[in-house]
């Protein structure tokens, strides 16, 4: 039998996540002849079913840790028309929770769609549970009650962007999030034990047509995701999966809820650490219920516009043994021009009939902007491309990187010779930011790699975009406000300013390589386009644009020469054959601001 995959939990903390892998949580619901009746259950400490069906497992809180100390025991059946699920939460605090109003809160804090939502204040404790009945959909049901016994249910777009942002009304400022409120016929109860139980309950009962289904759903499992937040002594999060963000249940991962005896159980995950590019996938299949055969599929599908890549990847036969285990990989491409959120969807078909006996959606970079720098590190040197190649933009990207080595920060404790280098993974290049004029050593490297302008501010680019050189970690922006090119470089930290202000640095100190300038450096400077930074590169009159926060260069037609700024504001088609999460920005090149490179010097006393 294969050595399990560990119980690690690693997750998107910042734009360059070192993993994704866990341990796939999957719980069963019983069929029972009716759901529990909501009218029963008041007062009661626990009702028999609940002891009786099996339990979900260990809340976690957000970090991965199993929380002993106050424990959440969920459970789950269904009937023909409907899911019943029932939730004991361990709470000391019962007696103030008896003296809350239950009828709610008649002040609501937000609207949602100018419909009163009644968001529950920092006084009400709240469980959440989350389906998506398809588990591999654009949509999933949100629902909510409060110790109080307010409750409201959302339906929800899997990648729609859930902010809250303000919007003044009457000379008032409101609060509006983007999520939907739906009448779903559902109907819940929220419990406070009897004396002598430190303890709440939370019921739900959910029709199958509350989530747009006529019945039990044909396949299974289906996606459930559940939240509990506590908000005294201290607000705290435990979910029975990883939640991203608590305020709107954006979940990084569905759990498993199985509606029928399983054909096989996916216990484990490994996505390893995706990048843009090729990767894989490795699961853990169990078989719990006797010897299966199976295979297994993956398709990647863009958030922007739901398309499906072209590949699919499939494995061959898988077989486990009864209450075995199997080890599976896939290898799965993501698409180089959307950084962003891609979902990966995974199914498993019994390998003698086809039929699907799993199905689940992975939203990969929903947190975190999957790393681009590594792409094609993993080959040998890459042809550089003629401009009449049909896929000329992606093969220019490659050539670059292939001739740009990774980097890595060194300190020195690690033998450099101060606390603010980079070295070449080769050991043949090192950059110490202490050193006076390391800007220009920067630029006489990527001199030395390439020998035409195109080239350099590209490759200049794509270096900068290592996240040694310049992490976008988000710092307040007053840390780093009127830098120096060199100080950024030596913090490694900072919004899309700090990195395009490294560029800025670097680029000023490459020499032109042809043309009447040959020899003179480029005049690059900093430009705010709508809310980010990017640099200018000013050449006859004309401006061209670099995104080091992307690595992103832009091609005119002819893929001879750079787009000039006018010509990216006239058509769009040319940056969305790069990177295009900024691209409508470039619409109003009217509204575009230089902005000088700053002179404050960090570390005091440090070269400038």
């Amino acid at each position: 039998m294969p050595e399990r995959i560990a119980p690690q939990r690693v997750f998107f903390r910042s734009y360059e996540p070192e993993g994704y892998r866990f341990q796939k949580r999957s719980a069963e619901a019983e069929r029972v002849a009716s759901r529990p009746n909501l009218d029963d259950l008041a007062g009661l400490a626990a009702p028999a079913w609940f002891e009786h069906a099996k339990a979900f497992g260990d809340f976690l809180d957000l970090w991965g840790n199993v929380r002993e100390s106050l424990a959440t025991k969920v459970r789950a059946v269904y009937d023909a028309g409907g899911l019943f699920v029932g939730v004991r939460m361990d709470e000391p605090r019962t007696k103030q929770m008896r003296g809350l109003v239950p009828a709610g809160h008649p002040e609501p804090r937000l609207k949602i769609e100018g419909v009163p939502l009644g968001y529950p204040p920092e006084r009400d404790d709240n469980f959440q549970i989350a389906i998506d009945p398809a588990h591999a959909g654009r949509q999933y049901f949100q629902f909510l009650v409060t110790n109080t016994g307010y409750a409201h249910v959302r339906a929800k777009e899997y990648s729609y962007n859930e902010s809250v942002q303000p919007r003044v009304e009457g000379g008032e400022v409101q609060q509006v999030a983007t999520a939907k409120i739906v009448e779903a016929g559902w109907a819940h109860r929220a419990v406070v034990a009897p004396n002598g139980e430190a303890a709440w309950y939370a019921f739900f009962s959910i029709p199958w047509t509350s989530l747009g289904l006529a019945g039990p759903p044909a396949h299974s499992p289906i996606g459930f995701q559940a939240l509990r937040t506590r908000t005294a002594p201290e607000l705290t999060h435990e979910s029975w999966t990883v939640v991203g963000d608590p305020d709107f249940m954006v979940a990084m991962e569905f759990g498993d809820l199985y509606l029928k005896p399983p054909v096989v159980t996916l216990d484990a995950v490994d996505f390893g650490r995706p990048v843009l590019g090729r990767n894989e996938l490795k699961l853990l299949l169990g078989s719990p219920n006797g010897h299966a055969s199976v295979k297994a599929e993956v398709q990647i599908r863009r958030q922007r516009t739901g398309e499906f890549l072209k590949l699919t990847s499939k494995t061959p036969q898988i077989d486990i043994e009864a209450r075995g285990a199997a080890e599976a990989s896939l290898p799965y491409t993501l698409d180089w021009q959307e950084p962003k959120i891609q979902e990966l969807i995974l199914t498993i078909r019994d390998a003698d009939s086809g039929a699907e006996v799993y199905r689940g959606l992975y939203e990969l970079g929903r947190f975190a902007q999957i790393p681009t720098e590594d792409q094609h590190r993993w080959d040998d040197r890459q042809p550089n491309p003629s401009p009449d190649d049909s896929n000329f933009v992606e093969a220019k990207r490659n050539y670059l990187l292939s001739r740009l080595p990774r980097f890595e920060r060194k300190t020195t404790a690690q033998g450099a010779p101060s606390d603010f280098c980079v070295e070449s993974e080769d050991g043949q290049t090192r950059f110490n930011f202490m050193q006076p004029g390391v800007c220009r050593k920067i630029a006489a490297f990527v001199e030395s790699k390439f020998d035409n302008d195109l080239d350099r501010m590209a490759a200049a680019s794509l270096l900068v975009h290592q996240k040694v050189f310049a992490m976008h970690c988000a710092p307040l922006s007053s840390l780093h406000n009127n830098f120096t090119p060199e100080s950024a470089l030596r913090l490694n930290g900072g919004h899309c300013y700090s990195r395009a202000l490294s560029l800025a640095g670097v680029m000023r100190e490459i020499n032109y390589a042809a043309g009447p300038r040959k020899g003179q450096p480029y005049d690059a400077t900093i430009m705010f386009v709508l809310g980010h930074v990017i640099v200018r590169v000013r050449e006859d009159g004309e401006n061209y644009l670099f995104d080091p926060t992307f690595g992103s260069f832009y091609y005119a037609k002819d893929n001879k020469r750079f787009a000039t700024e006018k010509e990216l504001g006239a058509d769009l088609s040319l940056a969305d054959r790069y990177i295009f999460d900024r691209h409508k920005d470039f619409r109003h090149p009217a509204s575009h601001a230089a902005a000088a490179v700053g002179n404050v010097i960090w570390p005091a006393g440090a070269p400038e």
